[in-house]
C-alpha cells in the first residue's frame, strides 16, 4: 500500500467531518471565517462534526499501533462473512 493511501483513509476517519464543518460554515456563512457564529441554530451540527473528529482520530490511533489499515480490516471482516 502506498503511503498516500494511508493518508487517504486517515483522512476518511478524522478529516471528513473537519471539511464538512468548514463547508457548512461556508454555505450558511458565506465566508469560511466569519467575525461571529452564532453556535445556538447549528449546535447539532458541530457538536455531531466534534464527535466524529474525535471518534475517528481514536480510531485512528489504535488502528495505526496495530499496524493495520483500514482495507485490510475491512477485508478481514468480508472474508469472514
Amino acid at each position: 500500500m502506498k503511503k498516500g493511501e494511508k493518508f487517504a483513509d486517515s483522512f476518511y476517519l478524522w478529516g471528513t467531518p473537519i471539511f464538512m464543518s468548514l463547508l457548512y460554515t461556508f454555505l450558511i456563512y458565506g465566508n469560511v471565517f466569519p467575525p461571529e457564529i452564532n453556535f445556538n441554530k447549528f449546535s447539532g451540527f458541530y457538536l455531531g462534526c466534534f464527535v466524529w473528529f474525535i471518534c475517528g482520530l481514536v480510531l485512528d490511533i489504535r488502528i495505526k499501533r496495530k499496524g493495520l489499515t483500514i482495507r485490510e480490516i475491512v477485508k478481514k471482516i468480508l472474508d469472514n462473512h
